[in-house]
């Protein structure tokens, strides 16, 4: 039905966030605009679904090469 399902540490993870900002986000009425459902479990644990993760991801500039700076991080 939703394909791939991820728990809050799992997605959290897979944006570069921490699990209490995807809750804050979630609390706070967020989370839809970014394009995230989240889907409770009998138990009520939250799930994400993967593709909507990967969407985020790549729309949010996340997934795109960084490059070169012009001076070394570290010096030899």
């Amino acid at each position: 039905m939703y394909g791939d399902l991820l728990n809050i540490s799992e997605a959290a993870k897979l944006v570069g966030v921490s699990p209490s900002t995807l809750r804050r986000l979630e609390k706070d009425g967020y989370i839809e605009e970014y394009g995230l459902r989240v889907i409770y479990t009998p138990g009520g644990q939250r799930r994400y679904v993967l593709d909507e993760l990967k969407q985020l991801y790549s729309t949010q500039g996340f997934s795109g090469q960084i490059g070169f700076g012009q001076k070394p991080a570290l010096n030899s």
